[in-house]
């Protein structure tokens, strides 16, 4: 299946960003969070990973660590606490993810008409397919 071949070459970009930058695959996974969402808490982070809160904070440590991710305080809940980027992981980010994007726009821009809107719904549709799946397992 085509989305499935797509998977796999977005999981071998995903494993060179790892090897080249020397980090675990979940720590590229929590950078690419991060930027499509602007922040997002730890016990979100331990959802959408499926790991153990312990996994989180030793990837966050990580990262905070080489200065590509920061904690604050939520904006309207200083009880809580938000993981967001710092500027090296939004230039990281933006360094890889925007070759690809560059690698795409011809893509996107031969669609016609609701073209790239069918295309969005069933990718939207897909994800949260295998949402509801993970959530029933």
């Amino acid at each position: 299946m085509a989305l499935r071949a797509l998977d796999a070459e977005f999981d071998i970009l995903e494993e060179g960003l790892a090897v080249r930058h020397r980090m675990a695959r979940r720590d590229t996974r929590v950078l690419e969070i991060l930027h499509r969402r602007g922040g997002e808490s730890p016990g979100q982070l331990v959802r959408d990973l499926s790991v153990s809160s312990g996994a989180v904070t030793l990837i966050i440590k990580r990262l905070e660590e080489r200065r590509l991710v920061r904690r604050e305080f939520h904006p309207e809940d200083r009880r809580r606490v938000v993981v967001t980027l710092a500027p090296a992981g939004e230039e990281l980010v933006r360094q890889v993810f925007g070759d690809i994007a560059a690698a795409l726009g011809p893509v996107m821009a031969d669609l016609k008409g609701n073209d790239l809107g069918t295309v969005e719904r069933f990718l939207n549709e897909c994800r949260a397919a295998i949402l509801r799946h993970r959530a029933a397992k």
